[in-house]
């Protein structure tokens, strides 16, 4: 087996091979995850480009389906490398969970612990690593101090916004914004953490009228209003008589019991291979031996997309 620094590498020069650009392949943190970060640094002799690094830094989060895949960035005509011709300075940031086979999990940790992050702890902790790399890159090269943009997607999304929450002052020191690159995605940093259910008028006594915003809000965000009873306990009772779907629905129930049996089966991450054992779609076959519902259907149903490894505590 190929020491894990090796293995990574291997992915990179594979990935880069044939590209018009060299790459800077850095580590932003080590501790029980190695988070991988590449650089634009130059053509592909490695000389300095026109303009390069004058404009401000650019890091894509990426959501990627395995190691090499955070690599896609790099190779060919790509956005990131139009923005590196443009004079940016462009960082491709891999999320943690991606690839424990080359290198992620230095300390050879055990599924149930690897996989023992959320999304809030990853944005936390993995998005303030990343940025403090890019300073700390950028100071060593005397470049200016410029804020720094995000480009996401998908889950990833998330996590940024969780590392918003937890650092409001940092993030708006150095970051300028946050670009998603789902379409119909519209995110709002000035509402981070605000749920739909805030925009209801206050009110001591609830009438006919408030209870008309509260069903038209909840047919917007049917997620928000599980929530209901804990931003208004003083109206929960009222709420779950006139929307019974949303006070501990049975999917609920169901919900936590799929977890459950998977916890007891050892899994602790889904859509997840175990290296030279069980392949995901083995673990839900043996999944659906002791919880045969609607969670069997979701995960057989699902096998044929190529998902990417979510921790259990993130699917919560």
């Amino acid at each position: 087996m190929l020491p894990a620094w090796q293995e990574v590498q291997e992915a990179f020069d594979a990935s880069a091979n044939g590209s018009d650009y060299a790459w800077q392949l850095l580590t932003a943190r080590k501790d029980d995850y190695n988070l991988r970060m590449v650089r634009f640094v130059g053509d592909s002799a490695g000389d300095e480009i026109t303009d390069q690094w004058t404009k401000q830094p650019v890091m894509f989060y990426q959501d990627a389906l395995s190691l090499e895949g955070c690599f896609d960035p790099i190779v060919g005509d790509t956005l990131a490398a139009s923005l590196f011709e443009a004079g940016y300075d462009v960082f491709i940031a891999c999320r943690r969970g991606q690839g424990i086979e080359a290198g992620s999990n230095p300390n050879s940790l055990s599924d149930e612990d690897f996989f023992d992050f959320t999304t809030q702890e990853v944005g936390e902790e993995d998005i303030k690593s990343f940025m403090e790399k890019i300073n700390g890159v950028r100071n060593d090269g005397a470049l200016a101090c410029k804020q720094t943009a995000i480009i996401t997607g998908q889950l990833s999304v998330q996590e940024v916004l969780s590392a918003a929450v937890a650092y409001p002052t940092d993030f708006n020191t150095f970051v300028s914004n946050v670009l998603t690159r789902a379409p119909c995605l519209d995110t709002n940093l000035d509402t981070v953490g605000e749920s739909p259910l805030r925009a209801l008028t206050s009110t001591d006594v609830p009438d006919e009228l408030y209870w008309s915003g509260v069903e038209s809000l909840c047919e917007a965000y049917p997620d928000a209003c599980y929530d209901y009873c804990d931003i208004f306990p003083d109206f929960c009772d009222e709420f779950c008589i006139r929307f019974p779907q949303f006070c501990r629905p049975d999917w609920v129930d169901d919900f936590e019991q799929a977890l459950n049996d998977l916890r007891s089966l050892g899994y602790y991450a889904l859509y997840k291979d175990d290296d030279g054992g069980l392949t995901w779609a083995q673990k839900v076959d043996e999944f659906c031996l002791i919880n045969d519902g609607r969670w069997c259907d979701y995960f057989t149903g699902a096998l044929i997309y190529p998902l990417k490894p979510v921790s259990l505590k993130q699917f919560e």
